[in-house]
């Protein structure tokens, strides 16, 4: 977002450099944008980035028909945060999922009740929107009724809160996306405003597409590690002094089929989070199943040998508490322990040897009984 925010103020102040040949085909660039979008949304199957791209499209098409008139201004204003909430709160779901139907409605039912209020503009409709909560000294900056004013901060302050807890890329596009239409509405942009806003808000929308679609690809979904893609090129571009360790809970199938899946999953993640909270100068990879991959680059085993032994020591000494599966009647503390088998490259040339013969390393630590670190 502050690659955008960056971006779209060096367009305003630089947006009289421009020809006027490229000045009378940019506003179509919003449209243009709005157009890739929808096709993009709709190939990854992004059913809230599409919704998010209407809701633009929305407010860019609304202004020839707004042409200044205070009440489509104020209706638009409060229609936008119900449009986002809805966005936001509701499940994600695939665009064609039959789960996917009550988001739908709801969106198209506040667009309809939106179309309908302007039309016969009921009284209690424009009573309501105009009641006063505070005193009016303090919204004098405002163009619009400040009960509009607390909503669209209230919005704000929700949606923000929910992206640091959550630090999802979907909360912090949409968090943008309100950002900017708000500027939008306050500065009642027109012209070259208009045009940057509204690139604005479908370049978040793109951007929130690639960076999804890169961690499919790249992290893995259940503890947020670089992934086998991720780990192969890693590998690939390895050279001079580099050391491998590879990392297996020990008896973890046994685990599984004493507590089930679920509990498995959690002990992964914990593994996952002390590898990746405990390993200095290492980067830590999802192998696949319950191993992982450490590559610690420009360091040989000399200098991993205490770095190893210390996590897991770590993790042996960790509680990890299980509460749910065959034991959920009673929690109980369970031990899980890791072994490790490391290899550098100091006589090795290829990277996929180094690999394998730290997959070595890691079979003799089982045949030592596990819970150890063989070099």
């Amino acid at each position: 977002m502050l690659f955008v925010t960056a971006l779209m103020t060096y367009s305003r102040m630089n947006y009289e450099l421009v020809s006027e040949d490229l000045k009378n085909a940019l506003p179509y660039l919003p449209v243009l944008l709005i157009g890739i979008t929808i096709l993009v949304s709709v190939y990854f199957n992004k059913a809230k980035v599409l919704l998010l791209t209407f809701t633009v499209a929305l407010y860019l098409f609304s202004q020839p028909y707004i042409n200044g008139s205070s009440q489509q201004l104020v209706l638009l204003s409060l229609l936008i945060p119900v449009l986002i909430l809805t966005i936001v709160l509701l499940p994600v779901y695939g665009i064609f999922s039959v789960k996917s139907i009550p988001l739908y409605v709801i969106y198209l039912v506040s667009v309809l009740a939106f179309m309908w209020i302007d039309k016969n503009s009921p009284m209690w409709v424009t009573e309501f929107i105009q009641t006063s909560i505070l005193p009016e000294k303090y919204f004098d900056w405002s163009i619009l009724p400040q009960l509009l004013v607390i909503l669209h901060l209230f919005v704000f302050l929700f949606v923000f809160s929910i992206w640091i807890y959550k630090q999802d890329t979907l909360f912090a596009n949409a968090l943008g996306i309100y950002i900017f239409l708000l500027l939008a509405i306050y500065m009642q942009s027109q012209g070259k405003d208009i045009v940057i806003f509204m690139s604005g808000t479908m370049l978040l929308n793109l951007f929130s597409i690639l960076k999804d679609s890169w961690s499919m690809a790249y992290l893995d979904e259940l503890t947020q590690l670089p992934g086998r893609r991720a780990l192969n090129e890693k590998l690939a571009g390895l050279v001079g002094i580099y050391t491998i360790a590879m990392v297996d809970i020990d008896f973890f199938k046994k685990f599984n089929d004493k507590y089930g899946h679920d509990v498995g999953d959690d002990a992964l993640k914990m593994v996952a989070s002390k590898l990746k909270s405990s390993i200095n100068g290492g980067i830590v990879y999802r192998f696949g199943g319950e191993e992982f991959c450490i590559v610690f680059g420009n360091k040989d085993l000399s200098l991993v040998k205490e770095i190893l032994e210390n996590v897991r020591q770590q993790i042996e000494q960790s509680k990890f508490i299980v509460n749910r599966g065959k034991d959920s009647k009673a929690k109980k503390s369970v031990p899980i322990t890791i072994s490790i088998g490391a290899a550098d490259s100091v006589q090795i040339n290829s990277s996929t040897d180094v690999l394998k013969k730290a997959d070595k390393a890691l079979y003799k630590a089982k045949q030592k009984g596990r819970n150890c670190v063989v070099f």
